[in-house]
């Protein structure tokens, strides 16, 4: 076997390899996106489901009906409760 021919394998070889590394930078890649994705729609959940826990209180449910209605008597507590 000459240079010339382990030249060649080892080519060959390091050819395979960059294919391997991108498959695995590729999996790695979506999986990164997913788990990226999983958080964003965690903080979503939590977020609304915030809003929602506190919508649920008497005194943020009236202030929240007065500023869906678009009532002009709205009182300044309830204006600020709203937004």
């Amino acid at each position: 076997m000459t240079l010339s021919d382990l030249a060649n394998i080892a080519e060959i070889v390091g050819g395979i390899a960059v294919v391997f590394s991108l498959i695995y930078l590729a999996v790695q890649v979506r999986q990164n996106t997913n788990s990226v994705r999983n958080s964003t729609l965690q903080s979503n959940t939590a977020l609304w489901s915030s809003i929602l826990i506190s919508l649920a209180e008497p005194e943020m449910v009236s202030a929240y009906a007065a500023g869906m209605s678009g009532r002009t008597d709205i009182k300044p507590v309830q204006y600020t409760q709203f937004f």
